[in-house]
């Protein structure tokens, strides 16, 4: 229960950020689509150059992720793997011990029915 509410408020942040995102964007259009004053030309080299950094980043942060979603898919692969061989091994070791348990069982009726026959004389029997 714990789980699916943390994964539920771990969900809603990007939808969050994605409303607030959307928000500024359209305060920002808002404001743009009502301004009538003629803006001078600049020069956006340094904007291309931020905006190209941060898509590099962004693309590296997104390779990562998937590196470590697959390392992660099969660290837990391995995971699984080996706690099958283990109840695999604990059961065939429960069985070994069941059946080793039937044969003494087995073993000392017989061992038993020999006492009684060397114990007591044929008359009791």
């Amino acid at each position: 229960m714990f789980l699916l509410q943390s994964l539920g408020i771990l969900g809603s942040l990007p939808a969050a950020w994605l409303i607030l995102t959307l928000l500024v964007l359209l305060i920002y259009l808002l404001t743009r689509c009502c301004d009538r004053k003629p803006r001078p030309k600049r020069s956006i080299v340094a904007l291309k150059w931020t905006l190209a950094i941060f898509t590099l980043l962004c693309c590296a942060a997104v390779g990562v992720g998937l590196y470590g979603n697959d390392d992660v898919h099969n660290g837990l692969e391995q995971l699984i793997t080996a706690a099958k061989s283990i109840d695999d091994y604990i059961t065939s070791i429960r069985n070994q011990e069941h059946q080793q348990g039937l044969q003494v069982l087995v073993d000392i009726q017989v061992v038993d029915t020999m006492f009684d026959a060397l114990i007591l004389p044929p008359r009791c029997r």
